[in-house]
């Protein structure tokens, strides 16, 4: 086991590279709305992906061995690989060459340090929630039972559905940040139209998760579970489906403000009350002994919380003025 997570990470680190060469690319074509490029990109990309871990975690008896975890890494990577590909001819078309100058590379420092003030802020703030999950995670780990058993369905869930609110904060970055450059003031039309959007998906994932949970928990469970652990279970899928609903009206907001480069700000706000509902759920869990599907109520809390904060810093800042917007 420690062999083939070490396989696994290994391949995964050499290729990390590609994840925000990626990111860079992507966001040439999504400042020009020219998202069917990317969309291109990402089929082509995630079908290649899925054909490769087919061949490559379970093998072809005679000629291709089981690979498992160490075949999902290289298929991870290579298929990244091709969407950069992809991205990069499409980059380096004679059309952007003429007009944006995409054949002309120049190492510009100054502007290299003005993107690392506003970008490294941003950076660590994802490190610090990935370290926030690991603690949490091995807190329900510790507790076993129905505690791993629901942050597992929890998060298995969450992460599945994380593709649309990273998507909303993109889209409301880019386009924010496209008003500002053009010193127009519907900035306000795209918080409103991000945080409709969040409704709208949020409203359709209601109708599995909250409708159907005993259809939803079928791809989890094989054999039938007792009777209060799938009650908590049940719980569970309506804390998520409410994580998920706030997280992605929460990205709308954020993403407005990283138009505005309120990176730092940003970071100091995560980092408080993400360790608030660290300490929250561990006191919960262990002193209190609360159910396991509390783990996501106190998140649900967290996300409102940012929500408020976020706000009130958009109101304080008076980003909702024409005139502040302009002048920024």
């Amino acid at each position: 086991m420690e062999k083939a997570a070490t396989q696994y990470f290994s391949v995964m680190a050499y290729g990390n590279f590609l994840y925000p060469l990626g990111a860079v690319l992507s966001a040439f074509f999504l400042v020009q709305n020219k998202t069917r490029i990317i969309l291109k990109a990402t089929f082509l990309s995630c079908g290649l992906n899925f054909g490769l871990d087919f061949f490559l975690i379970l093998g072809i008896p005679g000629k291709i061995p089981s690979l498992e975890g160490f075949g999902a890494a290289l298929g991870a990577v290579f298929s990244q690989g091709v969407f950069c590909a992809f991205l990069l001819q499409q980059f380096l078309t004679p059309f952007n060459r003429k007009f944006f100058k995409t054949g002309d590379w120049i190492l510009d420092f100054s502007l290299l340090r003005r993107y690392l003030r506003i970008g490294m802020p941003r950076m660590w703030t994802r490190v610090f929630i990935f370290l926030i999950w690991l603690m949490i995670t091995r807190i329900m780990t510790v507790k076993g039972g129905d505690y791993l058993l629901i942050l597992s369905v929890g998060s298995t869930i969450t992460f599945f559905f994380l593709f649309y609110t990273d998507a909303i904060t993109q889209a409301t970055t880019t386009l924010a940040s496209q008003y500002l450059g053009r010193g127009n003031p519907h900035h306000v039309q795209v918080l409103q139209a991000g945080v409709i959007t969040s409704l709208i998906l949020s409203g359709c994932l209601a109708i599995p998760l909250l409708g159907f949970p005993d259809w939803i928990l079928s791809f989890f469970f094989s054999l039938s579970v007792p009777q209060e652990t799938q009650y908590s279970l049940k719980l569970t899928l309506g804390w998520v489906w409410l994580w998920i609903s706030t997280i992605g009206i929460l990205n709308a907001f954020l993403g407005v403000i990283f138009a505005h480069k309120e990176t730092f700000f940003c970071m100091m706000a995560v980092m408080s009350m993400c360790s608030l509902s660290l300490i929250t759920i561990y006191g919960a869990i262990n002193i209190f002994q609360v159910t396991p599907d509390k783990m996501w109520v106190i998140l649900c809390f967290e996300n409102v919380a940012l929500f408020m904060v976020y706000a009130w810093r958009l109101r304080q800042k008076n980003f909702y003025a024409a005139e502040s917007f302009r002048s920024t």
